[in-house]
């Protein structure tokens, strides 16, 4: 059977530079889908799933009975858990031979990613680093869950590819990270109350706030370029 990829990508900010490559901005929302053929011939269907949550989870499960994949890719953004990672670096980890040949010509390294229920902050990140993680992000091991358990007879491989949003020491506070994530339907916004209130608490967010920006928006920038490459090798 030739390879059916199904890729996943948590939010809008994430999702916009794969739907605008292959003409589908219009669609690129929470829940919306555009499908593809790369250069090779190799299906894809790209998913705007949502932040971890049990919804996100459902539109997953729901993706893969519709489209029947042989491979899922997530990919989207993370923190940084060691000084070795910078704001635009990659790392992954593949089940799939294929892929991560791919995936080693585009010079993404292999690291160890580890999942967070909550956003991490500077201590928790240090102490990942500890237990040998290089990343932390908040969706994989939901969707995992999703596709089954090593070892079913149908299970897709699963690959995870993430960009480098924040580094190890970046000081914005979870607070206000988590305040952006609806648990409920995998959305993200922005809480300007909340920034006004950790801006009174602490009036140094401000310089964080902008730094964090910078880098998301600068890795933002890397992210779409490399992705666009990736998935025309496939």
């Amino acid at each position: 059977m030739s390879a059916r990829i199904l890729i996943l990508l948590p939010s809008t900010f994430e999702a916009e530079a794969v739907f605008k490559n292959y003409g589908a901005s219009h669609n690129c929302k929470l829940g919306g889908s555009c499908n593809f053929t790369t250069l090779a011939g190799t299906e894809c269907k790209a998913l705007v799933c949502g932040i971890g949550c049990e919804k996100s989870a459902e539109r997953v499960l729901k993706a893969i009975e519709n489209f029947c994949p042989s491979d899922i890719i997530l990919c989207g953004f993370a923190g940084a858990c060691t000084p070795d990672l910078a704001c635009g670096d990659f790392v992954c980890e593949s089940e799939s031979e294929s892929i991560e040949k791919v995936l080693h010509k585009q010079k993404i390294q292999r690291g160890k990613i580890a999942f967070s229920n909550v956003v991490a902050d500077t201590q928790a990140k240090e102490k990942l680093a500890s237990e040998g993680f290089d990343a932390v992000e908040m969706e994989s091991e939901i969707f995992k869950n999703a596709i089954g358990a090593d070892g079913d007879e149908f299970r897709p491989n699963f690959t995870h590819i993430r960009c480098i949003s924040d580094d190890a020491t970046t000081d914005m506070p979870a607070e206000f990270l988590d305040s952006m994530l609806n648990r409920e339907t995998g959305a993200i916004n922005v809480s300007i109350p909340v920034i006004i209130k950790l801006i009174f608490k602490s009036p140094k967010i401000v310089l964080s706030l902008i730094k964090f920006s910078k880098n998301a928006a600068s890795a933002k920038s890397i992210y779409a370029q490399k992705l666009t490459q990736i998935f025309s090798s496939l």
